[in-house]
């Protein structure tokens, strides 16, 4: 893969964590933090023998719990196309009930017929965008976890399915706000350089570059197809499923593959 398909993108600035008032993301049953543990002794190792520990992030669903976003975009449609039933379904909705599906989702609220065509317009005008990459909150613990690997000699990599086009600044601002690193050496942002491009597609002929930035040690994703071409692109590394939310009809993840719900680790 050219290094022009590729976006790194490098910040000077601090990175200081900006928490909106009030908010508290909706917590996942705990993790298993043998893995979690197991993958940073192992970033250690690599780095203590002089080597380039690398460990691969996915952001949506891995790394940020996106439910928020789907949630208040179809709560905002709601109220300014003044359909003031549906805004109030909408906000009895508790976020730990939002799913993957849009479709789904706006079942649940009693959205049909063109104005679920109408609210689904909206979704995606304003759900991959720089606005809408800002709504989002990290799962449980991603922060810290990622903090930490970096701070152990690891090389932090966030390999997403997001485009560059219209999501690369609100995602580096995003990761700014709350705390991950960014801007900072031995960390790279990588994004789809065109929107057209199939994550998985994005993802496949994005190994080899992850590869020559050292020793990949682990890669964390909630998608399966992802989860499964980590695990066979990477054998020796430790490919860790996230069991939160991913897309309809996704194959099977073997048991051997270890997996969390978040990044707790206590």
């Amino acid at each position: 893969m050219r290094a022009t398909q590729i976006l790194a993108i490098l910040s000077l600035l601090a990175c200081a964590p900006v928490l909106a008032e009030g908010a508290r993301p909706p917590q996942r049953a705990a993790a298993r933090p043998a893995v979690l543990d197991e993958v940073l002794r192992r970033v250690e190792e690599v780095a203590k023998r002089g080597g380039r520990p690398v460990v691969v992030f996915d952001l949506d669903s891995t790394l940020f719990d996106n439910r928020y976003r789907t949630w208040r975009l179809l709560l905002e449609w709601a109220e300014q196309s003044g359909d003031r039933a549906a805004a109030a379904r909408i906000r009895a909705l508790p976020i730990a009930e939002v799913v993957y599906s849009l479709s789904e989702n706006m079942a649940r609220v009693g959205l049909e017929g063109p104005r679920a065509e109408a609210a689904k317009a909206y979704w995606l005008a304003h759900f991959f965008s720089d606005r809408g990459a800002e709504m989002d909150w990290p799962e449980a613990g991603a922060v810290a976890y990622v903090r930490e690997v970096h701070r152990r000699g690891g090389i932090v990599v966030y390999l997403t399915g997001r485009d560059a086009p219209r999501m690369a600044t609100g995602t580096t601002e995003s990761l700014r706000t709350w705390g991950f690193p960014v801007g900072v050496p031995d960390v790279v942002l990588m994004l789809k350089p065109e929107k057209e491009t199939k994550d998985l597609t994005y993802k496949r002929q994005a190994t080899a570059a992850i590869e020559a930035l050292g020793t990949v040690v682990a890669a964390f994703d909630n998608q399966p197809e992802n989860v499964l071409l980590f695990a066979k692109t990477w054998p020796k590394a430790t490919t860790v499923w996230l069991e939160t939310n991913h897309s309809p009809g996704a194959p099977e993840v073997p048991a051997r593959i270890p997996r969390v719900k978040n990044f707790l680790r206590r």
